[in-house]
């Protein structure tokens, strides 16, 4: 006998389903089809532009399907010129036999050859991108990647890349003018630093709620020094927009994901701008910056989050370090990084709806004070909490519980990196957050309670258990039942090893 499931339970089964399922679903009744259909057209990828792509925006306009459509992703692909793929099916810009022969008796033949085919392959992708913007009228989410591979591009790509800079401010101007500006409630916008945002300084989105920037360094960019002698041109075209949502911005995270953008000469302006608009209404701030060294900031990024704390619920800090061939350290332990900065000027009390709570700093340790203080001012309120990159001792991770620690603490995630994983750290966390839902712990080495015994290493536990394929260097712990984990019962650990592989490990206390 068929079980009677609530039509409720099916949506949510419907989610978990491949797209191909779920059309085959569509066959049960009108309202399974409608689901299926809503499914399969909410979210719209454009990858390539080309004849297929095409003939596919056609099948949703005139099947009257273009009112599922909720969300747009356009992708730019830098290069290489064997990706972009032209409408006639060819690559790149390649000329043909005839064009090589006529430019024998032409000089300027092949130039002139080379601008027509360029333009053609841009007012096709223009017209493609417009009959999208126009045709689907109830779009609310909208995506702008720039895709650009890590190794160096070759000279000969360096045209392609070019083109697809033409092609990502076109999209971007397309954007201000589009009905899209009408509807749009979320818009995500991934750009190369060498592309100023003209566009986008006046740029009116009425309903706009939650708005995310990452600016990368392309590679058109990496052979000049236009960042050492005039700075991030987009730094105040980038301040005047996002000022400009500020009546309906609800969630605003900007990545500074290029090194060569100086965060106080460049983002100084950004957030001295930003300092002079009012955001009554922005509750999630997130701030990432990426480079070889944690930098001290600029005081108006502290005059910002100052200015927002009373309204944000949730905060996340990042610092993104990464390697080089030199063996100097990363960062200097002693010297305050931008993060440390933003914690150490803060008003007592200054957070006052905080719940979530997310940093990332490599250098944090050394300055532990700073954010004890602001812990202890929002424990009573604090539902979400996560320090990553900054592995504490045993004495640090008493001083971020105890900070935390509170008579009725609300705490349910909680992040740490104890250097050290011993039991005596999970009674530590038992006893001062119940609640707790989540835990994610990173370590080093296991370690024992008892002082006379010697701390094991990473060798000594692949040892004891020879069968589990797991990346030691990082675990991810989910604490499943913390409650029953205070007397006789048994701790739930997750343990996600390198391959991705999910093991549970049960311990008995």
């Amino acid at each position: 006998m068929t079980i009677q499931l609530p039509t409720e339970i099916w949506w949510r089964i419907l989610d978990y389903l491949p797209s191909n399922k779920v059309k085959q679903l569509g066959r049960v009744n009108r309202a399974f089809l409608e689901k299926a259909r809503q499914s399969r057209y909410q979210s719209l990828v454009i990858y390539e532009y080309d004849k297929k792509t095409k003939r596919r925006l056609e099948k949703i306009r005139s099947s009257s399907l273009g009112h599922y459509v909720r969300s747009l992703t356009l992708c730019v692909q830098a290069w290489p010129a064997s990706e972009l793929i032209r409408w006639d099916g060819q690559t790149g810009d390649s000329l043909s036999v005839v064009d090589r022969v006529r430019s024998l008796f032409d000089s300027h033949y092949l130039p002139r050859k080379t601008v027509a085919l360029k333009k053609k392959r841009l007012d096709r992708r223009i017209e493609l991108i417009f009959e999208a913007m126009t045709a689907f009228e109830h779009i609310q989410e909208y995506e702008l990647i720039w895709e650009e591979y890590d190794q160096d591009c070759p000279e000969e790509f360096i045209p392609e890349v070019k083109f697809a800079s033409s092609l990502m401010t076109i999209f971007l101007s397309m954007l201000v003018i589009s009905p899209l500006r009408g509807t749009l409630t979320k818009l995500s916008l991934q750009i190369p630093t060498h592309i100023a945002l003209d566009c986008l300084a006046a740029a009116d989105f009425p309903f706009l709620e939650d708005l995310k920037v990452f600016l990368w360094k392309s590679q058109c960019s990496r052979a000049k020094d236009w960042d050492i002698l005039t700075g991030y041109l987009g730094s105040e075209n980038l301040a005047k927009f996002i000022s400009g949502l500020s009546s309906t911005l609800q969630t605003l995270s900007i990545s500074r994901l290029d090194p060569s953008i100086n965060l106080d000469r460049d983002f100084g302006r950004v957030f001295d701008l930003l300092c002079k608009t009012n955001f009554p209404f922005l509750r999630s701030f997130d701030f990432c910056t990426r480079s070889r060294y944690l930098r001290k900031g600029t005081p108006s990024l502290d005059r910002f989050v100052r200015q927002i704390s009373h309204s944000v619920r949730s905060l996340k800090l990042s610092h993104l370090a990464y390697d080089t061939s030199s063996s100097s350290p990363l960062h200097h332990l002693d010297h305050r990084s931008w993060i440390s900065n933003v914690l150490s000027v803060q008003q007592t009390r200054a957070f006052s709806s905080l719940t979530s709570l997310r940093i990332k700093d490599g250098s944090l340790c050394a300055h532990l004070a700073d954010l004890s203080a602001l812990l202890t001012s929002v424990a009573h309120q604090l539902g979400s909490f996560f320090l990553e990159d900054n592995l504490l001792t045993l004495k640090e991770v008493e001083t971020v519980v105890c900070s935390l620690s509170h008579s009725s603490s609300p705490l349910r995630y909680l992040g740490i990196e104890p250097r050290d994983l011993a039991p005596d750290t999970f009674d530590l966390l038992v006893c001062a957050f119940p609640g707790l839902r989540e835990l994610s712990l990173s370590f080093e080495r296991f370690t024992s309670s008892d002082d006379d015994v010697i701390p094991m290493t990473e060798e000594d536990v692949r040892c004891m258990f020879p069968n589990l394929c797991l990346d030691l260097g990082f675990f991810c712990f989910g604490l499943m039942n913390t409650a029953g984990a205070t007397a006789d019962g048994i701790i739930c650990l997750r343990l996600r090893s390198a391959v991705s592989l999910e093991i549970e490990l049960y311990l008995m206390r």
